[in-house]
């Protein structure tokens, strides 16, 4: 994400405050938003590294099995932080249909088609799988080639529905955006845990508020007002709780499931995930504000540096950790190369950073750039 695609509203210039204290936060240039970004896409990474353990509850030592449930549990709010971020810069524009439309195909239909017919390459040549049907590849217009495309298709969803929650944002009635948060976190939280504990199927139907658009609503409410020290405190203490829950809660279930991963807790719309993804856009926002590390010079060009290879980051991982599970350049590298403590950050790290290394080299051949936007 470049600089000026998250400048505030306001248009005021791209320059950096020198000093910056709780009392006057950084408003003109946004480094939150890319402190966010870069996390959120390193957490996938370290979901992705950490997942597979997960379904070998029976093979592995109990506590190696624990390690990884607690790392998966710590970045569950990782998918969601994506969609939030989106909404605040997203939502707060006032443009027209074709233009909005013309930029989102550009940025993610085009990777999309590029990267499924990559996957689907992938599959046949390099994992050695039957070459699909035609029927098969038909699929691909509704689904993913590959297991982490399905955000794409989600936020494509989202995207036809922008109009729309544009329309809630610029409303005259100030409290619209927060009662569609009220609503989505009843149909998409409380109508499907009552479900669940009282073993009945509920027919209020609020699927007009459900998905994804609610995170997109949340996190331009939450990125458009001012976060404060006790906000930063409470997210603290709303993440913490909230993987407690994700991780003591897997644990329970899998472990009277004979051992059969149970997920429940892991789902983006749960009520543990809504409230650690919540709290975690808002703790990092306020880091993001009022770090004097984060606000120097030196670290905004990183942070920018990673933020805008973050969605080419996101795509092309799952090739690099194939090909360090394989062992395709000679090395094999995973979070069981040894005990999982180490080994799932010392994996994250080594793919996050050979995934921001093949960015920037496709960025530099002209004909391959637009891959990774």
């Amino acid at each position: 994400m470049r600089t000026e695609d998250h400048a505030p509203a306001d248009g005021t210039p791209s320059v950096v405050a020198e000093k910056q204290t709780p009392a006057s936060p950084l408003a003109v240039r946004e480094v939150w938003v890319d402190f966010v970004r870069v996390f959120a896409v390193f957490c996938v990474i370290v979901l992705h590294v950490a997942g597979p353990l997960l379904y070998e509850y029976n093979e592995l030592p109990r506590a190696d099995w624990l390690i990884a449930n607690f790392y998966d549990s710590c970045v569950r709010m990782c998918v969601p932080l994506f969609f939030m971020i989106s909404g605040y810069l997203l939502l707060r524009r006032d443009e027209s249909l074709l233009s909005f439309f013309r930029k989102r195909c550009q940025k993610v239909v085009v990777p999309l088609v590029a990267w499924t017919l990559f996957y689907v390459l992938w599959n046949v040549v390099i994992e050695k799988q039957p070459i699909p049907s035609v029927r098969s590849l038909g699929g691909l217009l509704i689904s993913p080639a590959y297991f982490h495309l399905w955000f794409l298709y989600a936020l494509l969803g989202v995207y036809l529905c922008v109009p729309f929650l544009q329309a809630v944002v610029h409303s005259t009635h100030r409290y619209l955006a927060t009662y569609f948060v009220v609503l989505w976190l009843v149909a998409v939280v409380a109508i499907p845990f009552w479900e669940l504990a009282t073993a009945s199927k509920s027919e209020i139907d609020l699927g007009v508020v459900s998905g994804y658009a609610g995170y997109f609503m949340l996190g331009y409410l939450l990125g458009c007002r001012p976060t404060t020290i006790l906000h930063a405190v409470m997210g603290l203490v709303g993440y913490g709780s909230s993987v407690g829950v994700t991780f003591a809660g897997t644990w329970y279930l899998t472990a009277n499931q004979e051992g059969e991963f149970a997920g429940y807790f892991f789902e983006n719309f749960s009520a543990n995930v809504v409230v650690m993804s919540a709290s975690v856009f808002v703790l990092l926002k306020f880091v993001g504000q009022y770090s004097t590390m984060l606000t120097k010079p030196q670290a905004i060009l990183v942070l920018d540096a990673l933020s805008g290879a973050s969605f080419g980051v996101f795509l092309i991982h799952i090739a690099v950790l194939l090909t360090l599970h394989h062992g395709y350049l000679g090395v094999t590298l995973t979070g069981s190369s040894g005990n999982p403590i180490y080994a799932i950050p010392l994996a994250s790290i080594v793919v996050g950073c050979l995934s921001f290394l093949a960015v920037v080299g496709l960025r530099k051949v002209p004909v391959l750039k637009w891959l990774v936007p």
